[in-house]
């Protein structure tokens, strides 16, 4: 992404007049308010005729235009910016030959229609339920551009001032990047102090390793007691400052996810263990109450919990079960008969036999299937190339790779990706 250094060149004409004349035009073509504050402070630009909408948050638009100008933070590409999740906004900073002119501030706009669930979420969280009749008439004044579109009228009007083409991917990585910086804790002390005041504490770490080892030894019961005697010794810590329920569902998402990770230990099969997984963090991203997100956490942990108790009471043998969450554990490993036979403490010609007998495969034909399981994760998940998954998983070559993927699903890893991406 280029500097200010590189933009110099094509920004002499960016006097007042013209700077006017940019803002109306473009407002007109997208439909979008558009406002400048200069260096000063002053809004020198202001949406003609005055703006229909008043953001709930704020006691007239130029405080909240202010707000924008004062997070812009002078950075040499658009930035965009959310208030309550679903008003969309971008800033962009004006400068000539060097100096800083001031800030272009563009937006509300709404990527789709807002529901009216969205609307009762958002005055949940910002504690505005007895304004939500202000805050629907506000979401429903805003005009809709969907991201894309609003990404690429941010670079039309980059190019407008500066001549200059952005790339969309380096665009958004920026802005990404941006969010992380800001998003850091300039002192973890002080933070930590803020936590101890507002009782955020985090689990002990010994109660949290108990929990999960219990879902990992099917011990449903157990679960429940440590849960309440959790609930009554800590509060839960804070992974969102603006919002207690994305808090939550954060906290749940993190919760699911080592959740999951316990119950493969303890021998649930991949495929069953992630397609769970997905379905809970799915339900935990529709909810809109504190209590319902909760209580899925609890929910999730017992269930969990169940299938590996259901998995253990399968009529396999102790070595065999042994043997299956052993495979689980070392899937990106070299697995071999020898591995599985000192693990078991058994003789491997019996082992192999044994686990013929009871499984209704060979140790190989088994391993190659959990392999696949776990490659079709990868490539619904992940941005591996083919290639490089078959590598991770230790097949000998793609070539391979691909006849066993086929032999197990029906179709080629390829195949079997597009599809994916053709659900989505």
């Amino acid at each position: 992404m280029e500097g200010w250094e590189n933009v110099k060149r094509s920004t002499s004409h960016l006097n007042q007049e013209n700077l006017a004349y940019i803002c109306n035009n473009f407002s007109k073509s997208f439909q979008l308010s558009v406002s400048m504050i200069c260096a000063k402070g002053k809004i020198v630009h202001y949406p003609s005729p005055e703006v229909t909408w008043l953001h709930p948050l704020y006691k007239t638009p130029k405080d909240l235009l202010r707000h924008l100008y004062a997070d812009n933070s002078e950075q040499h590409y658009p930035v965009y910016h959310d208030e309550m999740g679903a008003d969309h906004f971008f800033t962009m900073s004006v400068v000539d030959e060097g100096k800083y002119l001031g800030c272009i501030i563009v937006g509300p706009c709404a990527y789709g229609p807002i529901q009216q669930e969205e609307i009762d979420r958002i005055a949940h969280d910002f504690n505005m339920e007895e304004e939500s009749e202000n805050l629907r008439d506000y979401f429903q004044s805003l005009p809709i551009l969907n991201q894309i579109s609003f990404v690429h009228a941010s670079m039309n009007l980059y190019y407008l001032l500066y001549q200059k083409p952005l790339d969309i991917p380096e665009l958004l990585d920026q802005n990404h990047h941006m969010n992380r910086e800001t998003q850091k804790l300039a002192n973890m002390e002080e933070h930590r102090s803020k936590s101890r005041q507002q009782e955020y504490f985090h689990i002990d770490p010994l109660l949290e390793k108990k929990i999960f080892g219990l879902v990992q030894e099917g011990k449903k019961e157990e679960i429940i007691k440590n849960i309440e005697y959790m609930m009554e010794q800590t509060s839960l810590g804070l992974l969102s400052k603006k919002s207690h329920l994305r808090n939550l569902k954060n906290l749940a998402i993190s919760a699911i996810t080592l959740t999951t990770r316990a119950a493969i230990d303890g021998g649930l099969p991949y495929e069953m263990a992630f397609s769970l997984s997905d379905l809970y963090i799915q339900n935990v991203e529709e909810m809109f109450d504190s209590h319902s997100v909760g209580q899925l956490i609890l929910d999730a942990l017992l269930d969990f919990a169940d299938r590996v108790k259901q998995t253990r009471d399968e009529p396999y043998s102790s070595p065999i079960r042994s043997c299956q969450t052993y495979i689980s554990r070392h899937l990106y490993e070299d697995i071999r008969l020898s591995h599985l036979a000192e693990y078991t403490s058994m003789n491997a010609s019996y082992l192999s036999v044994l686990f013929k007998k009871e499984v209704g495969m060979t140790l190989t034909e088994s391993i190659q299937r959990a392999r696949v399981q776990e490659a079709q994760n990868l490539l619904n998940y992940s941005k591996y190339s083919i290639l490089e998954i078959a590598t991770l998983l230790n097949f000998h070559d793609q070539s391979y790779f691909t006849k066993t993927f086929r032999h197990v699903t029906g179709m080629t890893p390829k195949q079997y990706r597009d599809r994916k991406r053709c659900k989505e």
